[in-house]
């Protein structure tokens, strides 16, 4: 499959959206030509370089497919889209890099979707993203009144991924996973080091409140 790429400053993981402000020609031209046809393109996070301008850029070779659900031409001619993440990609072949990127692609797929071990793994993650997702808002004054997280493995090491406030090379380490038990056990293991790190945050920060 040959796939139009958008290289980016961000990583879009599967179920979850982004917005996006499009004015390079190019890329304006490829979302044009995306919505006329239907079809996706490809989000995929920079390794070196800007996504602005003609120099040379470094691109990882794993990404997202985005559809776009929602578009808003500006009188100056750029245009606000939605998009959707869908499927996983690796790049298998650069076919074009003027003016941007074309890739020959292949989807990404899970390996191990029947092992105990992932099953294992889903209320543990479930259990600690929820502690997460508490102290994220007990540091911004908010409380959780329910929290409805997905219960099929996939649909919740996704969610995850794309909740976490962590660093683009992290959110690249786990896009890149074709196995559920090891993105979930990665997961855990950034979430025992965030929940820990917010924790005391939250303590720090009631503390200085009732001084």
């Amino acid at each position: 499959m040959v796939l139009d790429l958008f290289p980016l400053q961000t990583v879009l993981f599967p179920r979850s959206s982004m917005p996006l402000h499009v004015f390079e020609p190019r890329y304006l031209e490829m979302i044009g030509a995306c919505m006329e046809s239907e079809t996706p393109f490809g989000i995929i996070l920079l390794k070196s370089g800007r996504a602005e301008g003609a120099e040379p850029v470094e691109i990882y070779r794993v990404g997202t497919t985005a559809n776009i659900f929602s578009a808003q031409y500006r009188d100056d001619g750029t245009i606000d889209i939605n998009v959707t993440g869908r499927d996983r990609f690796e790049v298998l072949e650069i076919v074009e890099t003027d003016p941007r990127f074309i890739a020959e692609i292949q989807h990404l797929q899970w390996t191990d979707l029947d092992e105990p071990r992932v099953r294992d793994l889903t209320a543990p993650l479930t259990n600690k993203f929820a502690e997460y997702l508490n102290l994220v808002m007990a540091l911004t004054g908010q409380w959780l009144r329910k929290l409805n997280l997905p219960e099929g493995p996939v649909a919740l090491a996704e969610y995850v991924s794309a909740g976490l406030q962590i660093s683009n090379k992290t959110r690249q380490i786990m896009l890149e996973q074709t196995s559920v038990a090891e993105l979930m056990s990665i997961q855990l293991e950034v979430l025992d080091a965030e929940t820990t790190r917010l924790a005391e945050a939250v303590s720090r920060s009631h503390m200085s409140r009732s001084n």
